[in-house]
C-alpha cells in the first residue's frame, strides 16, 4: 500500500511539473536520436567485425582509440560547454542573442582550428606511432586516414552541442537517421571491397557528410532564431572555456592516454586478434551506454537552468543508473547471445567473459555519469579532473598486475578503476557540498539496486 502511494505521488508530481514533462519530451527525442544513430552504428560495426575478422578489427580499433585520445585535446569539451551554456543563456539571460552568437561562433571557430592542428599532428606522426609505439607498420596508413576522423568528429561535437543546447532533439533524430544510414552503407561497402583500409576511409567520408548535414541544420536554426555568430570571443566566453572546458579537457587527458597505453600493452602481450575480440565485446556495451546516456544532454540542459529543484536533482543523479539496473538483468542472463551476432571468429569463452565484465563496467560508467552531471551543473569540473586522475592511476596500476590475464585482466582493470572513480567522486563531492553521501547510502532502494546488480554479475560469471 505504501509503495502504491509513493508511485501515485510520483505520477502526480510528474503531471504537475512542467520541467519533468519537458525532460520526458526531450529525453524521448534524444533517445530516438541516439537509438537511430548508435543503433545503425552498432549494426555497422557488427558487419565490419564479421567481414574483416578479429585481427583487422583490432587494428581498426586501436586507430579509433588513438584518434579518441587526441580527440580530448581537439574537442576541448566544446559540445558539452555549448549544451550547458546555451541553455543557461536562453533561461537566465532571456535568450541574449549576442552572447549566444559569440559563444557559438568562437566555439565552432576554435573547434575547426584545433581540429586541423591536431589532425595534422596525427598525420605527420603516424609512422612513429605505428612503428615505434605500436610496433606495427600495418596501421601506419590507417592512422593517416584516421586523422580525418579526428577533424570531422571535432566539428561534429561542437555542432551537436549547439543543437542540444537549443533542445532540438526532434531535428537531431531525423538527421541521425539519415547520417546513420549513410554510414552503414558506405562503411560496409568499404569493408567488403577494400578491407580495413576501406573501413577507415569510408568511415571518414561518412563523417564528412555528417558535418555538412549538421552545419546546414545549425545555420538554418540560427537564421530562424535571428542569431548572428561572432568568431571573436570576449572575456565571458574565455572565462567559460577556462572554468568549464579546460578542466574537462585535462580530465580527459588523465584517462585517455592510459586507456590507449593499456590497449597497447594488451596488443604487445597478446595480439591484434585478442584486442579485436575485446573491441567487439565493447560494441554492444557502447550501444547500451549511448542509449541510456541519451538523457544526459536533456538532463544537463534542464538541470543547469533549475539548480535548486530537489525533485529534479534526484532524477538528474539516479535516472541513468536505474535504467541500467532494469536492463542489467537481461544482459547478465542472455550474455551468451551476443556471440551469434559476430560470427564464429568471436564464438569463445573469452568473448563471453569479456561481455559479462563489460556489462558491469557499463553500469559503473552510467552511475558515474549521474555524479558527473551533478558536478557539471554546479561548475565543479575541477573535481571531475581529479576524479579522472584517480581513475587513470588505478587503471594503470591494476592492469599492470592483471596483464597476465590478457583481455580478461583489462576488463577487471576497467571495473576496478571505475569503482575507485565513483568512490572518489562521492567523497570529494560530499566534501564540497554538491553530493550528499549520507543521504545516498541511506536510500534503501539504491542499496537494493546495488545488491541486485552484484548478485546477477556473480551468477553470470559462474555460468561462464
Amino acid at each position: 500500500m505504501k509503495q502504491l502511494l509513493v508511485i501515485n505521488n510520483l505520477i502526480n508530481k510528474t503531471k504537475n511539473n512542467p520541467l519533468v514533462l519537458k525532460l520526458i519530451k526531450n529525453s524521448i527525442w534524444s533517445f530516438l536520436s541516439i537509438f537511430l544513430s548508435k543503433g545503425l552504428l552498432f549494426i555497422t560495426w557488427i558487419f565490419v567485425a564479421r567481414i574483416i575478422g578479429a585481427k583487422e578489427y583490432g587494428e581498426f580499433g586501436i586507430v579509433r582509440t588513438t584518434v579518441n585520445m587526441f580527440m580530448i585535446l581537439s574537442g576541448f569539451s566544446i559540445g558539452v560547454t555549448l549544451t550547458k551554456f546555451i541553455a543557461q543563456y536562453e533561461t537566465f539571460a532571456k535568450g541574449n542573442k549576442k552572447n549566444i552568437g559569440r559563444l557559438i561562433g568562437s566555439s565552432l571557430g576554435f573547434s575547426l582550428l584545433i581540429g586541423v592542428v591536431i589532425s595534422g599532428i596525427i598525420f605527420m606522426s603516424s609512422s612513429y606511432i605505428s612503428e615505434v609505439l605500436l610496433k606495427s607498420t600495418e596501421v601506419t596508413n590507417l592512422l593517416r586516414i584516421g586523422s580525418l576522423l579526428l577533424l570531422f568528429s571535432t566539428i561534429i561535437g561542437a555542432q551537436m552541442g549547439v543543437l542540444q543546447g537549443f533542445n532540438l532533439y526532434k531535428g537531431l533524430t531525423k538527421l541521425n537517421a539519415v547520417s546513420g544510414s549513410v554510414t552503414l552503407i558506405l562503411v560496409v561497402f568499404g569493408s567488403k571491397f577494400y578491407n580495413v583500409i576501406g573501413t577507415t576511409a569510408f568511415f571518414s567520408l561518412s563523417l564528412f557528410l555528417n558535418v555538412l548535414f549538421l552545419q546546414y541544420y545549425v545555420m538554418k536554426i540560427l537564421k530562424r532564431k535571428k542569431i548572428r555568430i561572432f568568431f571573436k570571443p570576449k572575456k565571458t566566453e574565455i572565462d567559460i572555456f577556462v572554468k568549464f572546458s579546460l578542466p574537462a579537457v585535462l580530465a580527459g587527458l588523465c584517462i585517455a592516454p592510459i586507456k590507449w597505453y593499456s590497449e597497447k600493452m594488451l596488443i604487445s602481450n597478446e595480439s591484434f586478434e585478442v584486442m579485436g575480440v575485446f573491441y567487439a565485446a565493447l560494441i554492444p556495451m557502447n550501444l547500451i551506454i549511448a542509449v541510456v546516456s541519451s538523457v544526459d544532454a536533456p538532463l544537463l540542459s534542464l538541470a543547469s537552468a533549475n539548480k535548486e529543484n530537489s525533485f529534479f536533482d534526484k532524477i538528474n543523479v539516479f535516472s541513468t543508473w536505474y535504467i541500467y539496473v532494469i536492463l542489467s538483468f537481461f544482459l547478465f542472463v542472455f550474455f551468451d547471445l551476443f556471440k551469434f551476432l559476430f560470427g564464429e571468429n568471436y564464438n569463445s569463452s573469452l568473448f563471453n567473459k569479456i561481455i559479462v565484465l563489460l556489462v558491469l563496467y557499463a553500469g559503473l560508467y552510467l552511475f558515474s555519469q549521474g555524479l558527473w552531471r551533478k558536478l557539471a551543473v554546479f561548475d565543479k569540473m575541477w573535481v571531475y579532473f581529479f576524479t579522472n586522475l584517480v581513475e587513470g592511476f588505478v587503471l594503470m596500476v591494476s592492469f599492470y598486475f592483471l596483464l597476465d590475464l590478457g583481455a580478461i585482466g583489462l576488463g577487471y582493470a576497467y571495473i576496478i578503476s571505475y569503482l575507485a572513480r565513483i568512490f572518489f567522486m562521492i567523497i570529494v563531492g560530499d566534501f564540497v557540498g554538491v553530493i550528499k553521501m549520507k543521504q545516498m547510502f541511506n536510500d534503501k532502494y539504491f542499496l537494493l539496486s546495488i545488491f541486485f546488480v552484484v548478485v546477477n554479475f556473480i551468477i553470470a560469471m559462474y555460468r561462464v
